[in-house]
């Protein structure tokens, strides 16, 4: 019976192999082996048939002859009789296998598929079957709180859009604030700094003016001095002033504009679907991503552009399989007919024709496990729950465009974080 598996997994994917060699684009034909069931049937009936009982028959007989010369003869015969001996022997063997085969429908499972396939012969590389291969999808659950740094057109789940965004005389009166505001701080720098440098020479001029009591002209610019640093307090006094009603205004108008970008919903619960880094991680994995610390984190937008093959993958990327058409060489083997092709493989080559069937086998149950988990929560499949350290899942915006979110939910209430 579980030769029979092997046997079976083994031929389909031979037998897509020869599709495709003809067909880059085919759909590949592929089944499923469930549940499996072996009956057994042994039985021997032997007989035989012997000389058990006997029959004996005796026969007298008297005969008298009357004639010149009278005669009389007597004959008694006595027949014994046996059963034939006969032996017979009947034996019985019998078996019977059943499997349930689910066909192959799932859109993304016959893209996985026939990128392998589509790798096997060479038809892709590395860089397009990473791009071709769907990647398992988990359902996650999470919730967050809306804060201020929450875009304005932050979806929310059985609420809408929010608002609309800010009006013009909103923004306008925003960027005339920020503007006044930069004025306002640039003038108090520059005032406060004419202000201490006028102090100093005031000080200056006080000193040479002590220095020389009899002297009117240091005494006159020793007056100077100290009216123009005077002044210049004056004039960073009410440049600070300034300043001040600025940043009041600034914040009024920073108020208005985040009171027209209130979101619609206050926390948001919802269930967004990300890949399942259980099925990227090796030996097992197809497409593989994430090494060091990198394997317990969750995947990230972004984060694709570092997937790569897995090693044993890679190497299976055409030239190993071989057809009626190519130079067979001496330790070439027969795999049998398929399709319209007959296929080889050299005997140092027979071990890649195990690891791409245990490929294809893979492929076919990251989508069991798709399946499984789009039930929600993490996915049910095997492997253990996922590890959720420094998780970021991307919110997706609005159909309109506009940013998308990056949501911990393990972090803080209201972690959200423009993307």
């Amino acid at each position: 019976m579980a030769s029979t598996v092997g046997d079976l997994q083994t031929k389909q994917v031979l037998y897509n192999l020869s599709i495709f060699y003809d067909n880059p684009y085919a759909l590949p034909a592929h089944v499923d082996i469930g549940i499996g069931t072996a009956s057994t049937n042994n039985s021997i009936t032997p007989s035989i048939g012997g000389p058990f009982s006997t029959a004996t028959t005796a026969v007298n007989q008297f005969n008298r002859t009357l004639s010149a010369m009278p005669s009389t003869m007597a004959q008694r015969q006595v027949t014994d009789g046996n059963a034939s001996v006969a032996g017979s022997l009947t034996a019985t063997d019998s078996w019977q296998q059943s499997w349930t085969y689910s066909p192959v429908t799932s859109s993304d499972e016959l893209r996985r598929l026939r990128a392998l396939y589509q790798y096997a012969w060479g038809n892709i590389g590395p860089g397009d079957f990473i791009e071709a291969y769907p990647l398992v999808q988990k359902a996650q659950n999470i919730n967050f709180d809306a804060v201020a740094s929450t875009p304005a057109n932050l979806y929310c789940p059985n609420v809408g859009f929010t608002s609309p965004a800010p009006d013009k005389d909103l923004m306008t009166q925003l960027t005339n604030a920020r503007n006044t505001f930069s004025s306002a701080l640039t003038n108090s720098k520059k005032f406060n700094e004419a202000a201490n440098k006028l102090e100093l020479a005031a000080k200056a001029a006080a000193a040479e003016a002590k220095k020389n009591p009899g002297d009117p002209n240091k005494k006159a610019d020793a007056d100077k001095a100290e009216q123009d640093a005077a002044n210049a307090r004056v004039l960073a006094k009410g440049a600070a002033a300034a300043l001040d009603t600025a940043d009041k205004s600034l914040s009024t108008a920073l108020a208005a504009y985040n009171s027209a970008r209130v979101t619609a919903c206050k926390q948001v619960d919802m269930q967004i679907h990300v890949p399942d880094e259980r099925f990227l991680q090796p030996p097992s994995c197809v497409v593989c991503w994430g090494e060091g610390n990198d394997k317990y984190r969750l995947f990230r937008k972004g984060d694709r552009a570092r997937l790569s093959l897995n090693p044993r993958l890679r190497s299976l990327h055409g030239g190993w399989l071989l057809t009626e058409r190519d130079s067979l060489p001496e330790d070439a083997l027969s795999l049998g007919h398929f399709g319209a092709h007959d296929l080889y493989v050299s005997a140092k080559d027979v071990g890649r024709l195990s690891d791409f069937t245990l490929f294809v086998i893979t492929a076919t149950e990251e989508s069991t496990a798709a399946a499984a988990s789009a039930g929600g929560g993490p996915s049910a499949s095997k492997g253990g729950p996922p590890t959720n350290k420094g998780a970021l899942y991307t919110i997706p915006g609005p159909p309109a465009g506009g940013p998308s979110i990056l949501i911990n939910p393990l972090g803080p209430a209201g972690t959200v974080l423009p993307q």
